[in-house]
């Protein structure tokens, strides 16, 4: 079953520049704008925010929330869709609540955008977050570690995830698995997993180790990972899955180092 999502964003605290930062970091291909002309603050008027999401390899659409929730619903499945709506939060008086009903009911799950951007600030201590390898594992035994340890969201940070390789860790069949197995969620984060071209050159150039992980911390600091993230988004028992058997050469590791050498609260364990 593939998991299908629109992510929620307002433009309310933000520049124009930070709005289009935080699409293009969260690899957005459609932002569908449902605000009415009297809810668009300066800055974000129509015209000239299409103008300046278009310029910057973004489609835009301005749709009324019902003919919004429909193209979305099918949206969903072929592009990552933002949905833009004036208020932060739902909760005062949003249309976006109504509409996250509607789009669940379609099958579409609606995940807010800026919960996931604010900066990592590291408020906590010894967050506890796990990765696994689906290389070399039976089925048994990896929803066996995954239930062992607890967890509640696996964060899939490859590249390639609907290929034969994955297994039963396909993309459109691991979120059913998950949620009947071990009551926990997907998501998938393409932030955090390689450019298609960083891995084409490790493969060129031999499996150089050394110049892959010195290229891939490079794109983690080039996307700003630590900042698109929330540190928050660990709360609750998360496992990083990648190919490789053990973390040792594999980016799950490395991605998870990084945020700590910035976030300073992260207990890692690979499983």
């Amino acid at each position: 079953m593939e998991e299908r999502v629109v992510f929620a964003v307002s433009p309310l605290g933000h520049s124009q520049d930070d709005l289009l930062r935080v699409l293009k970091a969260r690899a957005i291909e459609v932002l569908v704008d449902v605000r009415t002309p009297a809810e668009c603050a300066p800055g974000f008027q129509k015209a000239e925010l299409r103008a300046a999401v278009e310029d910057n390899g973004i489609s835009y659409k301005s749709l009324a929330p019902l003919p919004g929730i429909d193209w979305m619903a099918d949206g969903s499945r072929h592009w990552r869709v933002a949905l833009l709506c004036s208020e932060d939060d739902p909760a005062r008086g949003c249309h976006r609540s109504l509409m996250s009903q509607m789009l669940s009911a379609r099958g579409v799950r609606v995940r807010p955008l800026q919960d996931r951007i604010q900066n990592g600030t590291a408020s906590q201590k010894g967050v506890e977050v796990f990765t696994i390898g689906v290389t070399r594992h039976s089925a048994p035994e990896f929803f066996g570690a995954l239930r062992q340890a607890g967890i509640k969201r696996l964060l899939d940070v490859r590249l390639n995830n609907w290929t034969q390789l994955a297994g039963f860790t396909k993309r459109d069949d691991l979120p059913f698995f998950l949620e009947e197995l071990c009551a926990a969620e997907y998501v998938h984060e393409p932030l955090l997993a390689p450019t298609r071209e960083l891995l084409d050159d490790y493969k060129r150039h031999g499996g150089d180790w050394e110049q892959y992980e010195q290229d891939f911390l490079a794109l983690m600091a080039e996307r700003q990972v630590e900042k698109q993230i929330s540190v928050k988004f660990f709360d609750i028992p998360t496992v990083l899955l990648c190919y490789e058997p053990e973390a040792d050469f594999c980016h799950r590791r490395l991605v998870l180092e990084y945020l700590q050498e910035k976030w300073g609260c992260l207990k890692i364990t690979h499983l």
